[in-house]
């Protein structure tokens, strides 16, 4: 039995070159792929920062606040218990002695 001679011989180099041409392709898809990942990782990081930087900005800012309010409060206490001190020396003389008393008998028991 005789065979044909088979015609594939011209098309394996263009099938050759077809596979080194999909491998290539393949190669550059899977660096888009790989660039892609570092970009997202970039901008996922980058929006990370930015939120930390703006929630720390706002602490910050709330802190402050909240030590002015305190820094207030404290100052308007401190100027009532020295107007009533002022106004009457007497009677703030009679509470200090009563509370020395009462920490010097609690301290005593220990």
């Amino acid at each position: 039995m005789a065979t044909k001679a088979t015609e594939s011989t011209p098309e394996t180099p263009d099938l050759a070159a077809e596979v080194a041409a999909l491998r290539s392709e393949m190669s550059n898809v899977i660096a888009l792929i790989g660039q892609l990942g570092q970009d997202s990782a970039t901008v996922a990081r980058e929006g990370a920062k930015a939120k930390l930087a703006e929630g720390v900005a706002r602490g910050t800012d709330a802190a402050g606040r909240a030590a002015d309010r305190a820094r207030g409060e404290w100052t308007s206490l401190e100027s009532r218990v020295l107007a009533q001190t002022q106004d009457h020396p007497w009677q703030t003389l009679g509470i200090a002695a009563l509370g020395g008393l009462a920490l010097g008998l609690i301290l005593r028991r220990r």
